[in-house]
């Protein structure tokens, strides 16, 4: 996935003279030397001929920085100082007061500098900030309106070719495996997971654009959706194991489950729930109430910061339990397989929450906070070890 750096960058320099080749300069938080760049390619006409000089006032450590190459060499992404963005406007509330009372969010669009790059050692390299202070120097050179469009369609080939290193369509399973493997199913969902991560990064990079859903169908490879393609013809392997059912029966079979009499306080029972469904429901819950104990500028500013890994990991144990062990209950069970492979996934994400409460522990602002700490400690160590004895239970190798 795409390497983002916008918060730990200090100052810098994109140096675009030379035609066909962009060289930047990057003095990063915690690295003495700075980073430099050389590129293949032009940026957006805005900024293409020019020295564009940014400053960060406000630079804050990032744990991306440490996964950057001293060398970094490759192809120019979008360039340009005038890319739209919606920025916030939080002026005596914060988000998360906004976003609980339901408030519409105040924001205004503004011009972002946009700086992305495909790395030959690193992938793809995104810095993406509308509060720089920029300049801009005078050009000396143009580029003309065909040559931006033929940039532009490479940078989107580019992106293209990135995602599809990242899907590795050639690793993709064909759908024949036994539906009882479980490596089979663990190639499956980890193919699964490859193309939604792909799915995610395209959105991210050309939501609001006008051409959004062409431009997000190329970058995935979806040629069929071009110009109002049908998603039905959409390949979707991971339907092929459950039975379909086809026109208006599942009405029918949603009507059966109801009856006419009584009054409207006549609900139907709860579906039963796995004792350690309810138990990783419970455990989401209480990490939530957690999470929000710490330093809210932990959570929002840092995606990747221990307690939003944490929660993370939680919550996908949660979603994924609830979905496998539902299925019990079934009349249409999941193959074992698949319930093998995901339940050994939980136990690698109780793991790594461990090792991220462990992290959370550690940090002073967290303090006050060990007693519950402990606690979910203890019931994540529980519940891992239900885990593991599920699926002993179910016959894992």
């Amino acid at each position: 996935m795409a390497i983002r750096l916008e918060k730990s960058v200090v100052c810098g320099e994109i140096d675009s003279t030379e035609k066909g080749t962009v060289r930047c300069v990057l003095w990063l938080v915690n690295r003495p030397e700075p980073l430099v760049v050389t590129l293949e390619g032009d940026p957006w006409r805005d900024v293409a001929g020019t020295k564009v000089i940014f400053e960060n006032k406000n630079p804050t450590v990032e744990a991306s920085v440490n996964l950057l190459h001293s060398e970094q060499v490759g192809s120019v992404g979008d360039i340009t100082a005038s890319r739209k963005v919606k920025h916030l406007l939080l002026q005596d509330k914060s988000f998360e007061e906004i976003y609980s009372s339901r408030e519409p969010l105040p924001f205004e669009w503004r011009n972002s500098l946009y700086l992305e790059w495909f790395s030959t050692k690193n992938g793809r390299v995104v810095i993406e900030s509308s509060e720089y202070l920029i300049r801009i120097g005078e050009p000396v050179w143009t580029l003309d309106e065909a040559d931006e469009q033929a940039q532009k369609l490479s940078n989107q080939y580019a992106m293209r070719n990135f995602l599809n290193s990242v899907i590795r369509r050639d690793e993709e399973s064909d759908g024949d495996e036994d539906a009882e493997d479980e490596e089979a199913w663990e190639r499956r969902l980890e193919a699964n997971d490859r193309l939604t991560d792909a799915h995610l990064e395209a959105l991210e990079k050309y939501d609001g654009d006008p051409e959004e859903v062409d431009k997000t169908s190329f970058a995935m490879g979806w040629d069929h959706l071009l110009d109002g393609g049908d998603v039905e013809d959409t390949p979707r392997p991971w339907l092929d194991d459950f039975e379909s059912i086809e026109g208006d029966e599942w009405k029918d079979e949603n009507d059966s489950a109801r009856t006419d009499e009584g009054d409207d306080d006549d609900f139907p029972e709860p579906r039963t729930k796995h004792p350690l469904q309810q138990r990783t429901s419970a455990l989401a819950v209480a990490v939530m109430h957690f999470s929000r104990l710490g330093d809210s500028d932990e959570r929002s500013e840092e995606p990747d910061s221990a307690i939003n890994r944490f929660a993370r990991l939680c919550l996908q144990i949660s979603g994924k339990c609830a979905g496998v062990l539902s299925s019990f209950y079934s009349s249409h069970p999941m193959p074992r397989g698949m319930i093998l492979a995901t339940l050994k996934r939980c136990v690698k994400w109780a793991d790594e929450a461990l090792s991220a409460l462990e992290e959370i522990s550690s940090t002073p602002t967290w303090h006050p906070h060990r007693a519950m700490a402990m606690q979910l400690r203890k019931e994540i160590e529980e519940i891992r070890v239900d885990l593991v004895s599920m699926r002993s239970d179910l016959g894992a190798s």
